[in-house]
């Protein structure tokens, strides 16, 4: 690596690419996109759980670093962008499948879902240890993605 940023930045993008994957082996082909859904942000929150001492820590860092460097700042952007992608492609899967009734443009909700994602993921890692629970957690997040979508999850 030229210098430590390069470095940094080839780190954040495998720790990303961890959590892809990840969160990824989640999702069941089988379910609906409300369910793929509310599987991709617990499974990132859950990821940030399992992760905080290891790898959430260097997003802890990529977060501060971001208002401090045009690299840094440019590397978090991207990775907030892939993020909001990913959750746009179910939101207009939920859309096609009739099960989502969204209020605002699909982006906007991308982005308000994404913001909110990561938020629980800077908490999650950086928590006192079981200051978060599966069944709390599930339950808040059904809640806001049934706020911002109109979905009717299974109870």
């Amino acid at each position: 690596f030229p210098d430590k940023n390069a470095l940094f930045a080839e780190l954040v993008k495998t720790i990303v690419r961890h959590n892809h994957e990840t969160v990824s082996e989640l999702i069941d082909l089988k379910d609906d996109a409300g369910k793929r859904l509310l599987k991709h942000c617990l499974g990132n929150v859950t990821w940030a759980l399992r992760y905080r001492r290891q790898d959430a820590q260097v997003l802890i860092l990529l977060y501060y670093l971001a208002g401090r460097g045009e690299i840094f700042s440019r590397l978090f952007t991207q990775m907030i962008a892939a993020g909001r992608e990913r959750i746009l492609a179910h939101l207009l899967a939920g859309t096609r499948e009739g099960l989502f009734r969204l209020k605002d443009e699909p982006a906007l909700v991308a982005e308000m879902i994404q913001d909110s994602l990561f938020g629980a993921m800077l908490y999650a890692a950086s928590a006192p240890e079981k200051s978060v629970s599966g069944p709390e957690l599930e339950k808040k997040w059904k809640f806001l993605i049934s706020s911002l979508t109109g979905w009717k999850p299974d109870c």
